[in-house]
């Protein structure tokens, strides 16, 4: 590396690493490779990166777990990688004011599971929970199934500490619930990708642990049934912590990856439906959700025992790797709609596997509108480049056209920075410019990521 003797004095040559993994994140998106990555252990580190990395005008890209889809962490240019995941530590579990105060490094399941040992419950559940660290989950604004009830993680942070580029030290909010004092630049951070600040410390808020729930498959033989059922159950005031929707080619991609026997069945689309509350509140809802589905002859079965559960969540989970799994290449995209256009969005992706050499299949949150769309290139179907970029041009226009996003959950990263363009006027964009421009001058922090300079 052509920098790296500028951090020899400070870092032996064990805490830089090269490796090519740290050019790439789950996106597949190949980056530059000319770059070195410093494992940092507390926020003096850090400090003294960013004064080295301003001296000589040095590129910054903070990574956690580098599990993003969107390229947010792929380096374009030879950079120096701050990698936060030793940067680990729940620093503080304030039951008093329901606040965990945490290092950017914490792996979201190991929170997850530190306030349920107590009787707490912080609700955001990306898929990659497992693995994905706190810190990326703000840097993406995560989502996940339980998003339709509880919200996206931005709803959770209650105040960010860390660093601009140049090392000056900034906090934005903290333990109050409620703060209006100045501009709400705390939100402007969350979802940001990493292209503003560097995050050393985040107060989350969570809230008391459900006493129960329950999980019921529900067998339709279209999608547009699913839909219904679920826009049905609404109006009867029934609020699903979870409602994911999944086609049977999607189990049946899962049951060959894991090498179990197909799931039997003549329908072609399930609806997982989640229900938690109080032990009372839960057995009324859960009665209702039945007697409903009885009622329209719709199969179900209904789990509550916590491992039965599990596994079935698992499946769900399973679905990306195992897509992943059978074809020769994929991308997947996490296109976001009203609600109420979901059923629409759903026959334009059956019209465009009606004419395109790719399969397109779609599923995810049906209960928000967050549809993760997977496009695959089967085995020994030849794909031409300009298909792949036209297919995808069409799958980002319709869902604006819809009223909805080009990204839910995942981000923009550079995946999508293309089509910022269908969401957003010049003068709208224009204004994400001047923004990076107040934080980051010299366009030093995770460049080229969400918009171009140009």
């Amino acid at each position: 590396m052509n920098f790296s003797h500028y951090f020899k004095p400070y870092f032996p040559e064990s805490r830089l690493i090269y490796h090519d993994k740290l050019s790439q994140d789950e996106s597949g998106i190949q980056g530059n490779k000319d770059s070195v990555c410093i494992a940092v252990q507390d926020e003096e580190e850090i400090k003294k990166i960013l004064e080295i990395a301003t001296l000589h005008h040095l590129t910054i890209i903070v990574r956690g777990a580098g599990s993003g889809k969107s390229g947010g962490v792929v380096p374009v240019v030879p950079s120096v990688i701050l990698d936060t995941s030793k940067m680990d530590a729940i620093l503080e579990i304030d039951e008093d004011n329901q606040i965990a105060v945490v290092q950017p490094g914490v792996i979201t399941k190991h929170l997850k599971d530190a306030l349920d040992e107590k009787g707490w419950f912080y609700p955001p559940d990306p898929a990659s929970m497992a693995y994905s660290t706190i810190g990326g989950n703000v840097a993406e604004n995560a989502g996940g199934p339980s998003a339709i009830k509880y919200g996206v993680t931005g709803r959770y942070v209650l105040g960010i500490e860390g660093f601009l580029i140049d090392g000056s030290p900034f906090k934005f909010g903290g333990k109050c619930h409620k703060d209006v004092a100045g501009y709400d630049l705390l939100r402007c951070l969350i979802g940001s990708e990493g292209t503003l600040v560097i995050m050393t410390k985040i107060y989350l808020n969570f809230i008391p642990k459900p006493e129960s729930t329950a999980l019921i498959w529900v067998s339709f033989s279209s999608f547009q049934e699913a839909i219904q059922t679920l826009t049905q159950l609404r109006k009867l005031k029934i609020q699903p912590s979870a409602a994911e929707f999944i086609d049977k080619r999607c189990l049946d991609a899962v049951s060959a990856f894991k090498q179990q026997e197909k799931i039997v069945s003549s329908h072609h689309a399930f609806l997982l439906i989640e229900l938690d509350g109080s032990v009372l509140s839960l057995e009324k809802e859960k009665q209702t959700v039945i007697s409903y589905l009885n009622q329209h002859q719709y199969a179900c079965q209904v789990y509550e025992k916590e491992e039965e559960q599990k596994s079935q969540w698992q499946k769900r989970q399973s679905i990306s790797e195992a897509l992943r799994h059978i074809s020769q290449k994929k991308k997947s995209h996490d296109v976001s709609v009203p609600p109420s256009k979901v059923a629409q969005y759903m026959s334009f992706l059956d019209q465009m596997n009606q004419k395109s050499h790719l399969q397109i299949l779609g599923y995810g949150h049906l209960g928000d509108g967050n549809i993760h769309v997977n496009i695959l290139q089967l085995p020994t179907v030849p794909v031409s480049h300009e298909e792949w970029d036209l297919l995808e041009e069409e799958l980002f226009k319709t869902a604006v056209q819809l009223g909805g996003s080009i990204s839910g959950e995942h981000g923009i990263g550079l995946s999508k920075k293309d089509a910022l363009k269908y969401m957003f006027s010049e003068t709208e964009l224009h204004l994400f410019k001047q923004l990076k421009q107040i934080f980051d001058p010299q366009k030093r922090l995770n460049p080229n990521k969400i918009i171009d300079f140009k």
